[in-house]
Formats: structure tokens, sequence, C-alpha cells
């Protein structure tokens, strides 16, 4: 296997001041104390992607609290692409990215670095239908490029639209910003059932033996967009007019598709929703669900260099499970980087590269 990762340079990052790694396997594993930092290598490795990264934090909060300067980077060597190092940095209150020394947009990274993780808080905040929509949106964004576009369109032309309700605009203005709306959110829709089926046949086989994801759509909008395009189309239209009065009032859209609502189910015999599964099992459902979107990635574009970020993800889980999670690793040509609290894991990395923190 692959390490698609060879160096990982931070400065002014979180907790770290400096940090060189020089990476010589595809598993990494990285042990130490509480505040060790294993999570900031771990959340700079996905800033390496497009958007905030595993935590979801501005920029700004990055920045080491024991350093005075107002800027932070990282900088990666890529054995793909030697002598080409990929950089991101905040300085002066902005974010650049460059590739070989090029600027180049977040649009662009997935297509010279593919990278995913797996955090505690993925597990929990899954039980909320904002954070089921985001980790769908962020596998299919790594589909169709131009998904988060359509996104940050969606959001910008909404905003417009409650505005212009509240300077009372010219109902002709309303149309026009209305009929922008409804043509985004078709496609997005669109893009997220397309994600969702590609991932079908990888989520009804998970690392563990006889267990299988289901994910279904419980809210109006999308029903309608299964039954019918159309259907959706014309709803939206009709109801985003006669709700320009209270929309104006609240602030707020009362028909979106920011609202879409997914259901996750695990399988494992029979059918648990998310909601009622044991911490293990969610932590399965919400991994099954990222492993999926790699696979599926892979298969599309074996070459692409890839990286996975596991933080804490053998914790709350048994023997068995651990054991199948990294067989299932084993099979993916990817870069894996793990952290725990302590060196325990070591038994079902063997060959991982080990990185102890306590000792710095």
């Amino acid at each position: 296997m692959s390490v698609t990762i060879a160096s990982l340079a931070l400065d002014n990052f979180r907790s770290h001041t400096t940090l060189l790694l020089t990476l010589t396997s595809s598993q990494i594993l990285i042990t130490g104390p509480n505040g060790a930092g294993k999570t900031n290598i771990l959340e700079a490795c996905s800033m390496l992607g497009p958007g905030r990264g595993l935590r979801h934090k501005a920029a700004e909060h990055m920045l080491n609290h024991h350093n005075t300067t107002s800027s932070w980077e990282i900088s990666a060597d890529l054995s793909a692409h030697p002598n080409s190092p990929l950089n991101v940095s905040y300085i002066q209150g902005k974010v650049s990215r460059k590739f070989a020394g090029n600027a180049l947009p977040q649009t662009t990274l997935n297509s010279i670095l593919g990278v995913w993780w797996h955090t505690p808080l993925v597990d929990h905040l899954l039980q909320t239908p904002a954070a089921r929509r985001q980790i769908i949106d962020r596998c299919a964004s790594r589909l169709y490029p131009e998904h988060l576009s359509a996104l940050s369109a969606y959001k910008h032309f909404s905003q417009e639209r409650l505005g212009a309700l509240t300077r009372k605009m010219p109902p002709m203005l309303l149309d026009t910003l209305e009929h922008r709306i409804i043509q985004l959110a078709n496609t997005i829709t669109q893009q997220r059932f397309a994600t969702l089926c590609a991932l079908k046949p990888f989520l009804d086989k998970t690392p563990l033996p006889k267990t299988s994801i289901a994910v279904e759509a419980t809210s109006t909008l999308e029903k309608l967009w299964l039954d019918n395009p159309k259907a959706m189309t014309e709803h939206m239209a009709s109801h985003l007019e006669k709700d320009r009065p209270r929309d104006g009032i609240y602030k707020r859209m009362h028909t979106s598709i920011q609202h879409a609502a997914f259901s996750f189910f695990f399988t494992q015999g029979r059918p648990l929703p998310f909601e009622l599964c044991s911490t293990g099992q969610r932590k399965m459902c919400s991994l099954s669900f990222i492993l999926a979107s790699l696979q599926h990635r892979k298969q599309l574009l074996p070459h692409l260099p890839t990286v996975l970020l596991l933080d804490e993800t053998f914790s709350h889980m048994d023997k068995t499970s651990c054991q199948s999670i990294v067989l299932s690793l084993q099979n993916l040509d990817t870069q894996t980087w793990c952290t725990a609290h302590n060196t325990a894991h070591i038994a079902y990395l063997p060959q991982s590269q080990h990185i102890d923190l306590s000792a710095t």
C-alpha cells in the first residue's frame, strides 16, 4: 500500500508551534495523553481537502495559543507528486491554498488528494437532521465537484430572497430569485440521491459481517422528488410564493431543501434507527457511511491518492469489530491515520508507524 503523505509540517497550528513528521507507512498510529495534540494533527490533514476540516472551525480558531503571530501553515509532501508540496496557510485573515507553488481553489483539492475522516463528534451529531445532510453533502461533493458551489449559491439566493422580502421588493424580483432557488434545489437534491444510490452497494456490506446501513428520506420535498422531480418543483414554487409574508416576518425560509431530513438505519438482523443504536453501533454506522464513500471513490479513481483519518475510532468497540475494521482498511489502497490515548491499539495495527506524542 502507498504512503500517500510522505511528510507533514505544521507551523503555529493549534497546539503545535512547529512539527515535522516523516511518514514511512500506509498506517499511522498517533498516541499520547489528552491535550498532546493528536487530533490537531488529524485536523491539519483534513485541511488538505476542501472545507473547514474535521472540527469545522473558523481559520482564526486554529491559531497557536502560545504564539503572538496571526498566521498558521500546513505543508504536505505527497508521494504521488514529488517536489510539488500541497500548502494551506492562514495569513492576515485569509486562507490560501497552493499546489506546487501555484494557487488553486479549494474545489479542485479533491482531484489532488482525497481526504475522509471519522471522529467521535460524527457519531454524536448524526442524531440531528443537519448533520446527516452535511455528511451526505460532503460525500456528494466528492462525486460532484460543483455540489459545494450549488450549496453556496442556494444559500446566497435564499438570503437575497429574505432580504428582498424585508425591503418589500417587487414581486417580479422575488419570482426571479425563487426560480433560481428552485433550479439549485433540483440540482442539489438530484446529486444527494445520486450519491446515496452510488453508495448503496457499499452500505449493503459494512466491515462487520451480516450488517448493512440504510438511508431513507423522510421530508416532504425529498419524498416528492423521489416520486417525480416535477412535483417537487411545483410544490416549492407554490409554497415559496405562499410563504412570502411569514418568511419576511420570521426571516427564515419555511420551504427549503435545507430542512431535508434523512433517517439512518443500522441493520444487524433487523433495522434499528440510528437514535436507538448503542455507542458501538452508532460508530459502526457512521464509519460505514464514510468507508462506503471512500470505497466508491477508489473504484471510480483507483489512482487518486487518498487519506483516511480515524480519531479514537477503535474506542467503545469490541475486539471483533476492531479486527473487522482493520481488515476492511487493509483492502483499501489508502493511508490511514489513527489516534488513541494509549498504545493498546498497536495490537490491531502491528504494521503501523507509531508516533508517540507523550515523548514530545
